[in-house]
């Protein structure tokens, strides 16, 4: 396990710990000097940088006019993780009596910006091998991709190739645009059934995923991902997009 892969392990997302990293290096450095050393776009390095402050690890100076970021001593990480687990232990009462009513509540989380949506698509590779059905925009989704950067696209195609290589099948519905009939000719690599409806009168603005038991409503202009687990939601849903799915089939058929 190397460096980045252990702070990971503590908490931190990919480019956090790259940021990090680069940051302990430099030992005091600029965005533009911390953006070349961890090869991040330098916009995504000032959010990355802001959200490292506000857990501690990562401070903020000024010097000679110029904002400069120095990290904290490695000691603190093991000092927050220490302050965490006594925090989680002091209210896990609390916590198991929420627990004690989930029988009888869906549960519900929202995650922001794009390492929360990453994180809800990670999940979707933990599921059984049965069919995740899709409402997908894919020119909303590689817009956004294409807009942070030719890392998150990439990180996106190597999601669905981990998908299609663990026989995780899906079948999607979605509006009519070059980059839908660019990942139509590749289904059957990617281990997808596609059909794809007219946009004038079908505009997809997010995208839905019904898998077992939950469902995650994603929002790329947004960032955002609502994850809700519930049975009843999740089969409503899925018997929603069977029907979609029967009407789409004579648009199907046009588009071949």
């Amino acid at each position: 396990m190397n460096l980045q892969q252990v702070l990971e392990e503590f908490g931190l997302t990919e480019r956090q710990a790259k940021v990090y990293l680069a940051l302990l290096q430099l030992g005091e450095a600029s965005v533009a000097e911390i953006a070349a050393k961890a090869q991040i776009e330098r916009t995504g390095t000032y959010y990355v940088l802001e959200g490292l402050k506000l857990r501690g690890i990562v401070s903020r100076f000024q010097k000679i006019k110029t904002d400069k970021y120095v990290a904290a001593d490695p000691k603190e990480i093991l000092n927050i993780s220490k302050r965490r687990q006594e925090l989680i232990e002091s209210y896990l009462p609390e916590l198991k009596a929420f627990q004690n009513l989930s029988n009888f509540k869906p549960h519900i989380q929202l995650y922001e910006g794009l390492d929360g949506i990453k994180s809800v698509w990670r999940r979707t590779l933990k599921k059984k091998n049965t069919v995740i059905l899709s409402f997908s925009g894919y020119r909303l989704a590689e817009e956004t991709a294409l807009y942070y950067g030719k890392e998150y696209l990439e990180w996106g195609l190597a999601h669905i190739k981990e998908r299609a290589k663990r026989n995780i099948f899906t079948r999607v519905i979605t509006e009519d645009s070059p980059q839908a009939r660019e990942r139509q000719k590749v289904d059957k690599q990617e281990a997808r059934e596609m059909r794809i409806v007219p946009k004038e009168k079908f505009l997809f603005r997010n995208e839905i995923n019904i898998l077992d038991g939950w469902v995650a409503i994603t929002s790329y202009k947004e960032l955002i991902a609502l994850v809700i687990e519930s049975k009843e939601i999740t089969e409503t849903l899925r018997n929603i997009f069977e029907l979609c799915w029967e009407g789409s089939a004579k648009y199907s058929r046009k588009n071949k």
